[in-house]
């Protein structure tokens, strides 16, 4: 699904609601990072379905959600529990069902999503908790950007993860720039995601152009044509706008680094704005011995980062030990010579037993981040909770209500508290 950035303005309404909080029985936890099995598997389906493992098919319907493709999920979770009532000793996990009904939320088949979301909540211990909901105004973008020489939704491409950056944004794109030799995602046929800026020119005309990274293996010259094959997204900026934290596939000195399961997972990196273009700073920022070793470890995801507006805390998502669900959102402290201190877990105001991400905290003291939990309007929704003066969490979570939240993912949502607007994508 095409995901496009969105503008909104704020109007406050408190509401009380409920909202599920998910006990699920303990289980192996996934990987945050899902290999893609859609090819392979839809093909071996459509031509011998009953060849197809269980396993495989259960991998299918996962990846399908995991990728966001619901028609599909929806279609291969049917297979998969007509598989389970014919064969004797096959047992879906109860987390199925919550993504199958989820799955079948998306594309508008209610009825059976709320039966299947109620067997989840029949097989796994679930709680009733009190939250507040907010009701937000959704605002045309064209007269926004009624001088954008290009588009910033571009039809059948993705355009997200938006960050203010001086008058403008910085966001994440898989367009297609022109570029002869770029490289595609083998699963998705894609481009692979690019970070752009939004900007004015000497004209005053709104203009977007891609970042011009430099530094571990890139060099500024033939970032065209290297050969590595990364996607970069989230960002965070300081407050002088120099130093930026990303996320972005796992690489070293221009090679791809995969983990002992063969895997690139994503990791933070941090660029230092030069004349030249952004400088990729090496990992002594976050290997030091000030700072948490567990930060950027092999074997786990560590993506999002957003910053504190003093600058002093960086926020991220993880599924590194110690999360409760897919992936939680951490805390730790850092300064311009890197991280300082321990990581800490935002605990269960925030972090269920599904995914939370995508975390930004606005300068009134709110992280508002994305959730997947049951309660929501649709797939990931997004919430808000109120900050101490340490940086951790200091109220329940609230909803942002409908028009921000709809049936399917809204993410990446920034907000400036001072002049009351901001962006999202769904």
């Amino acid at each position: 699904m095409t995901k496009r950035l969105l503008i909104i303005a704020i109007a406050f309404f408190a509401v009380l609601g409920n909202l599920i909080a998910q006990n699920v029985p303990a289980k192996k936890k996934e990987k945050y990072t899902y290999t893609m099995y859609t090819r392979v598997y839809q093909k071996r389906l459509m031509e011998k379905p009953d060849k197809v493992k269980d396993t495989a098919l259960m991998k299918l319907a996962n990846s399908y959600y995991f990728i966001a493709d619901y028609e599909n999920a929806a279609k291969v979770y049917e297979i998969l529990y007509q598989r389970a009532e014919e064969k004797p000793g096959f047992d879906v996990p109860p987390e199925y069902n919550f993504r199958y009904g989820q799955s079948l939320r998306a594309i508008g088949e209610e009825d059976l999503a709320k039966e299947k979301l109620a067997e989840y909540l029949s097989e796994s211990a679930a709680n009733a908790v009190v939250q507040t909901t907010r009701v937000y105004e959704i605002q045309d973008l064209r007269e926004y950007f009624s001088k954008l020489k290009d588009s910033i939704n571009l039809n059948h491409f993705s355009d997200f993860a938006p960050a203010f950056y001086k008058e403008g944004l910085i966001f994440s794109s898989d367009r297609d720039t022109g570029n002869l030799h770029r490289y595609r995602h083998s699963g998705t046929n894609k481009d692979f995601l690019d970070l752009y800026q939004f900007e004015y020119d000497e004209d005053s005309v709104q203009v977007i152009s891609k970042l011009n990274f430099i530094g571990n293996g890139i060099n500024p010259r033939e970032a065209e044509t290297t050969s590595i094959k990364v996607d970069e997204s989230t960002v965070t900026l300081t407050s002088d706008g120099n130093t930026m934290y990303f996320t972005a596939s796992n690489f070293k000195d221009g090679e791809l680094v995969k983990d002992q399961d063969n895997i690139v997972r994503l990791k933070i990196f941090k660029a230092v704005l030069e004349p030249e273009g952004w400088r990729i700073a090496d990992d002594s920022w976050y290997k030091n011995q000030n700072g948490d070793k567990a930060f950027n470890s092999d074997g786990y995801s560590f993506a999002n980062p957003a910053l504190s507006p003093d600058d002093s805390r960086l926020y991220f998502t993880s599924d590194m030990p110690g999360s409760k669900g897919l992936s939680d959102i951490f805390m730790i402290a850092v300064d311009e010579n890197g991280i300082r201190g321990k990581i800490d877990n935002l605990g269960d105001r925030v972090n269920t037993e599904f995914r939370e991400s995508f975390p930004f905290v606005s300068k009134d003291g709110k992280l508002y981040y994305s959730s997947d939990r049951l309660g929501g309007e649709g797939r990931l929704d997004v919430y808000s909770v109120d900050l101490n003066a340490n940086g951790m969490v200091a109220s329940v979570s609230e909803n942002l209500g409908k028009l921000v939240n709809s049936e399917y993912d809204d993410f990446t949502f920034i907000y400036d508290s001072e002049k009351q607007y901001g962006f999202f994508a769904s």
